[in-house]
Protein backbone atom coordinates (compact mmCIF):
# COMPACT_ATOMS: atom_id res chain seq x y z
CA UNK A 1 0.00 0.00 0.00
CA UNK A 2 1.04 3.61 -0.42
CA UNK A 3 1.42 4.24 3.36
CA UNK A 4 3.71 1.22 3.73
CA UNK A 5 5.75 2.30 0.71
CA UNK A 6 6.04 5.83 2.11
CA UNK A 7 7.33 4.55 5.43
CA UNK A 8 9.82 2.15 3.87
CA UNK A 9 11.02 4.14 0.85
CA UNK A 10 11.05 7.64 2.34
CA UNK A 11 11.60 6.78 6.01
CA UNK A 12 8.43 8.51 7.22
CA UNK A 13 7.29 7.94 10.77
CA UNK A 14 3.77 6.59 11.31
CA UNK A 15 2.60 10.11 12.25
CA UNK A 16 4.18 11.67 9.19
CA UNK A 17 2.61 8.99 7.02
CA UNK A 18 -0.81 9.61 8.52
CA UNK A 19 -0.50 13.35 7.88
CA UNK A 20 0.68 12.76 4.30
CA UNK A 21 -2.34 10.54 3.60
CA UNK A 22 -4.68 13.12 5.15
CA UNK A 23 -3.18 15.81 2.91
CA UNK A 24 -3.71 13.55 -0.10
CA UNK A 25 -7.35 13.20 0.91
CA UNK A 26 -7.78 16.97 0.93
CA UNK A 27 -7.09 17.76 4.57
CA UNK A 28 -5.66 21.13 5.48
CA UNK A 29 -3.37 21.86 8.42
CA UNK A 30 -6.22 23.06 10.65
CA UNK A 31 -8.44 20.07 9.83
CA UNK A 32 -5.59 17.59 10.35
CA UNK A 33 -4.63 19.22 13.66
CA UNK A 34 -8.20 18.91 14.92
CA UNK A 35 -8.60 15.32 13.72
CA UNK A 36 -5.30 14.22 15.28
CA UNK A 37 -5.63 16.36 18.43
CA UNK A 38 -2.37 18.14 17.63
CA UNK A 39 -1.46 21.79 17.43
CA UNK A 40 -1.28 23.34 13.98
CA UNK A 41 2.38 24.03 14.64
CA UNK A 42 3.04 20.32 15.23
CA UNK A 43 1.22 19.38 12.03
CA UNK A 44 3.25 21.97 10.09
CA UNK A 45 6.47 20.55 11.54
CA UNK A 46 5.52 16.99 10.57
CA UNK A 47 4.48 18.20 7.13
CA UNK A 48 7.84 19.92 6.65
CA UNK A 49 9.57 16.65 7.56
CA UNK A 50 7.41 14.88 4.96
CA UNK A 51 8.40 17.47 2.34
CA UNK A 52 12.08 17.11 3.25
CA UNK A 53 12.02 13.31 3.15
CA UNK A 54 10.02 13.05 -0.10
CA UNK A 55 11.81 15.85 -1.92
CA UNK A 56 8.60 17.84 -2.32
CA UNK A 57 8.10 21.50 -1.47
CA UNK A 58 4.36 22.10 -1.44
CA UNK A 59 1.21 20.18 -0.59
CA UNK A 60 0.33 20.01 -4.31
CA UNK A 61 3.69 18.34 -5.05
CA UNK A 62 3.15 15.86 -2.23
CA UNK A 63 -0.37 15.03 -3.44
CA UNK A 64 0.93 14.46 -6.97
CA UNK A 65 3.62 12.10 -5.62
CA UNK A 66 1.11 10.19 -3.51
CA UNK A 67 -1.38 9.88 -6.35
CA UNK A 68 1.41 8.54 -8.58
CA UNK A 69 2.16 5.92 -5.93
CA UNK A 70 -1.48 4.80 -5.97
CA UNK A 71 -1.53 4.50 -9.74
CA UNK A 72 -1.21 0.90 -10.95
CA UNK A 73 1.18 2.02 -13.72
CA UNK A 74 4.06 3.67 -11.86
Amino acid sequence: TAPTFLRRHYGLTPGETEIAVMVMNGGGVKDIAERMSLSQSTVKTHLQHVFDKTGTHRQADLIRLLLDLRSPCR
